[in-house]
């Protein structure tokens, strides 16, 4: 008889300080974008760009490793 894996448990998600940080978030964001949509917008150009560019230099760097 095959000896069964056991795998560890993983929590299926966050405690209860991650999810109240995550509800903060986005409060705040609600409100930024009622408060202030042009601003808001500016901010989400800039976040994007952010992970854009270090998305570039991921691949720049992979593709330098790899080949």
């Amino acid at each position: 008889m095959a000896k069964k894996q056991s795998l560890p448990v993983l929590p299926k998600s966050g405690g209860g300080p991650a999810k109240f940080v995550g509800l903060l978030l986005l409060v705040g964001f609600v409100a930024l974008v009622l408060k202030a949509p042009a601003e808001a917008a500016q901010l989400v150009k800039v976040v994007g760009a952010a992970f854009s560019g270090g998305a570039e230099s991921l691949t720049t760097f992979a593709n330098q490793v790899g080949g």
